[in-house]
């Protein structure tokens, strides 16, 4: 995967979720640099949720996958590999609209 772009997630407020998207083309490695999160992806059919609390493993998350980042440990760290500059068209942040996008693929 060729990078387009890198970012970090940290300080996020006890409760607090983040991603809760899909892209449209863009692929993402996500590493737990620190702490820990919990990944909860889907594609529309299968939901599965992925513990991330080891710096040694990523996770790749490719387009048109539902995720959203949760459980976030006080310490948590997580650096983002995109593969595309950010572009907002690119995002699908609703999941109704993504489920309907999903559907129009199938």
């Amino acid at each position: 995967m060729e990078i387009g772009r890198v970012f970090w997630i940290s300080n996020v407020p006890e409760n607090s979720n983040r991603g809760e998207h899909a892209h449209r083309t863009c692929s993402e490695i996500i590493v737990p640099v620190c702490g820990s999160f919990e990944v909860e992806l889907t594609d529309g059919i299968r939901k599965v949720s992925v513990r991330m609390d080891n710096p040694a493993q990523g996770l790749l998350i490719g387009p048109m996958v539902w995720c959203r980042l949760f459980h976030f440990s006080a310490d948590a760290v997580c650096l983002c590999l995109a593969s595309g500059k950010y572009d907002s068209e690119g995002y699908i942040n609703h999941f109704e609209d993504f489920i309907k996008e999903i559907k129009k693929c199938r």
